[in-house]
């Protein structure tokens, strides 16, 4: 019978595990649409821009609990030839947690500092979860202290 310190160590190498799926190669190609390239072709960690105003586009990612979203993100953008350069303290793009329930109102009050949001949106209703029953046209966002 194997003792704590045994299970321990068998799930520790356990989690580290990867076993790939075909969302992390379709995830990597939409990635590599969103980037710049060098005049050589080369992948760069910017940003490409898509109009004349210097729009980007950005990707979503869904999918229910424990689906591998958070693992398929961290592990494509670590191991991203146009990231390899950089230290997790240095990276060109921002990770962060996203509150549960995953709604505008929770992220902005985490992330802001700012105990109190107001959130309006012009032609949208609000639940009292914080969720868009009726979707908005424009919003407004005033961060405030009080």
């Amino acid at each position: 019978m194997m003792n704590s310190a045994q299970i321990d160590k068998t799930l520790t190498r356990l989690r580290a595990l990867h076993v790939g799926n075909p969302r992390e190669d379709v995830f990597a190609d939409h990635l590599n649409r969103l980037l710049r390239r060098s005049p050589e072709g080369d992948l760069l960690p910017e940003a490409a821009h898509f109009t004349n105003t210097g729009e980007t586009r950005g990707i979503m990612v869904i999918g229910g609990p424990g689906g591998g979203k958070s693992t398929m993100l961290q592990r494509g953008l670590s191991r991203h030839p146009a990231f390899a350069d950089f230290s997790e303290d240095s990276r060109p793009y921002i990770a962060a947690s996203v509150p549960s329930p995953a709604t505008l109102k929770a992220w902005l009050r985490r992330y802001s500092g700012s105990p109190v949001i107001r959130l309006s949106a012009h032609g949208a209703r609000f639940g009292p979860d914080g969720n868009v029953s009726k979707s908005a046209s424009s919003y407004s966002i005033r961060l405030s202290s009080g």
